[in-house]
């Protein structure tokens, strides 16, 4: 070991009252694994694996890691999860929406797990800002459900196309998606829009007048309509309601 760090090959590491030895480089790590055939390799991931889960702390991505290079993924599924939530709860966005894909491209989920993964996926894909990504995913996850959980997958997809200025595709949702949350649409007339936004009452209406591609189109949400982030799909919105008065 000596003499590898003198050729700056391997370095160690102090950590835990143990000492870590890692490649100086990871052109080093390239080259070592290159030398391994892939029946070696295998065998090399599960030795660590089985290693690295005999520790409480065992870190759930290296766990994933070395188990999907022993092929197994069936295992390696709830480390990758673990993994994926870890990250997101970090605030490391882009790197959970990568651990949630590679667990989705694992195994066969059952339905409901695939829906879940798909939209804890594109979470984590609006949160780094990838407005596209995110409503695929959404979509995706919609085909595995019915009903308002359907509709509202749907409705996010669609809220992740507007802030990517992505107007195109968002519109072509609208037509489905008004009537299944309950939602009137109309072209008001200067009069009744002016009714409209002044109005206040204890049935928690929500009015926004919204400016989309040079049409102003009133979006009149019924009592049962929760306020679902339409303020965050529609910036320049003018919003009247009984709980709060918003304008940006």
């Amino acid at each position: 070991m000596a003499a590898l760090r003198a050729e700056a090959l391997l370095r160690t590491l102090p950590g835990h009252g143990q000492t870590a030895v890692e490649p100086y480089h990871d052109q080093v790590r390239t080259a070592a694994l290159a030398a391994l055939d892939e029946l070696e390799q295998a065998q090399r991931h599960r030795r660590l694996a089985d290693a690295w889960g005999s520790r409480r702390d065992a870190e759930p991505e290296v766990m994933f890691t070395h188990l999907i290079g022993a092929g197994d993924h069936g295992a390696a599924v709830p480390h990758g999860v673990r993994a994926a939530d870890k990250a997101d709860a970090a605030l490391a966005f882009g790197r959970a929406a990568e651990l949630y894909e590679s667990v989705l491209g694992l195994v066969d989920h059952a339905p409901d797990a695939r829906k879940q993964l798909l939209t804890r996926l594109g979470s984590a894909q609006a949160a780094a800002s990838r407005g596209n990504r995110a409503a695929d995913a959404y979509l995706e996850a919609a085909g595995f459900c019915e009903g308002r959980e359907r509709s509202e997958l749907r409705w996010m997809a669609m809220e992740q196309w507007m802030v990517s200025f992505n107007i195109d595709e968002a519109m072509k949702l609208v037509p489905e998606l008004v009537p299944e949350l309950g939602i009137v649409m109309e072209t008001p007339t200067e009069g009744t829009l002016a009714a409209r936004l002044g109005k206040i009452g204890s049935a928690r209406w929500i009015t926004y007048s919204l400016q989309l591609r040079h049409r102003l189109t009133l979006v009149h949400c019924a009592p049962s309509m929760p306020a679902m982030s339409l303020d965050r799909v529609f910036p320049s919105t003018t919003c009247s309601c009984p709980e709060r008065s918003l304008r940006r």
